[in-house]
């Protein structure tokens, strides 16, 4: 599940940035069906607020995915 929710909030995040798509806009696209749930599991996921992130206030991610066995 850990590697799920790190890959959604990954995509969720180049959608934030690059496609400058709302926050709830790019929850849905991810599969979160509430903005405050995505908004919760991204700054678990990256330690900052995906607002702060789509306004290019951090820098870009480097969140490695946890390799499979």
């Amino acid at each position: 599940m850990a590697y799920l929710q790190r890959w959604r909030v990954l995509r969720a995040a180049n959608a934030l940035r690059t496609e400058g798509l709302s926050l709830t806009r790019a929850a849905e696209a991810v599969g979160y069906q509430s903005d405050v749930v995505f908004a919760k599991a991204f700054k678990r996921v990256t330690g900052e607020s995906p607002g702060r992130y789509r306004r290019g206030e951090t820098p870009s991610l480097s969140v490695q995915l946890p390799r499979t066995a």
